[in-house]
């Protein structure tokens, strides 16, 4: 479902309906529409936008910590790997994580 929900943001993107990084409601509404239709689902427009949010959220948070020195991204697993075991203590200590913040299971996993 967010590769289909990413596609068509792309699309719409693509289209020219994206502002200064903001896409436009019409264009909230043929995504949802579409998406709906593709995996025969009742979703409102909100949870569109909000899973899109969380996304990007999330693709921020691994793009930090993959550039955190003695990070590094394993393409196997697709994930941030530290450099030593501690180095996840570090970051939990010091960054605050929204609970609103759904993270994949990899964030979960302790070294």
């Amino acid at each position: 479902m967010d590769a289909c929900l990413v596609g068509l943001l792309v699309d719409q993107f693509q289209q020219g309906n994206c502002v200064k990084g903001v896409f436009q409601n019409s264009s909230w509404k043929t995504i949802t529409a579409t998406l709906n239709y593709r995996m025969a689902m009742t979703l409102e427009m909100s949870h569109c936008k909000n899973r899109w949010k969380v996304l990007k959220q999330t693709y921020h948070l691994y793009q930090e910590l993959s550039n955190k020195t003695g990070w590094g991204w394993d393409d196997a697993r697709k994930m941030a790997v530290p450099g030593d075991a501690q180095d996840w203590d570090r970051v939990i200590s010091v960054c605050a994580i929204e609970d609103s913040l759904v993270l994949p299971w990899s964030f979960h996993i302790r070294y």
